[in-house]
């Protein structure tokens, strides 16, 4: 299984990809689609089953989970200092700052990372949405022609 990534500029190119994805016998639960605004993906949320992610949604998701608003949590590791007793001193790790998009040059990168974007097109897959493109990202057999069946759809790029 490789995953690939396919670059839209249009919701109608989206939708004819996945069709032509489900023909080839890529399951839905093998693909999403990922937006800035779930508001630029009516169509495909109305006649696709395919999980739609939407960029803010995926950043508040992280404010829920850690409390700190507009950052991912950074941890510090501290030393454990044994009180001889059984207790230690210090807790196992605490919350010492947060991950904000003003101090990342691309903070829709990291958001990208987080959610299980390879490393290697995190960045590339954050200005892409950030710009108000849409991402459909999928994992199938290098038999299925994956990267083919999205350029063939409209996709302006694939990545892998």
């Amino acid at each position: 299984m490789s995953v690939n990534i396919g670059i839209f500029e249009k919701e109608a190119d989206v939708v004819e990809a996945i069709r032509l994805l489900r023909e080839a016998g890529v399951d839905h639960d093998e693909m999403r689609v990922i937006v800035k605004n779930a508001d630029a993906a009516p169509l495909i949320t109305s006649t696709t089953d395919v999980p739609v992610e939407e960029l803010a949604g995926l950043q508040e998701a992280g404010e829920r989970e850690t409390g700190i608003a507009g950052g991912w949590p950074v941890l510090a590791a501290v030393p454990n200092n044994s009180l001889g007793n059984g207790t230690t001193a210090n807790p196992p790790g605490v919350i010492v700052g947060a991950f904000h998009p003003e101090n990342e040059e691309n903070f829709s990168g990291g958001v990208m990372r987080e959610v299980g974007i390879p490393n290697h097109a995190s960045e590339r897959c954050g200005e892409e949405v950030d710009a108000g493109r849409i991402l459909l990202c999928m994992e199938a057999d290098d038999s299925t022609n994956a990267a083919t069946i999205l350029r063939h759809a409209g996709a302006a790029d694939v990545l892998h």
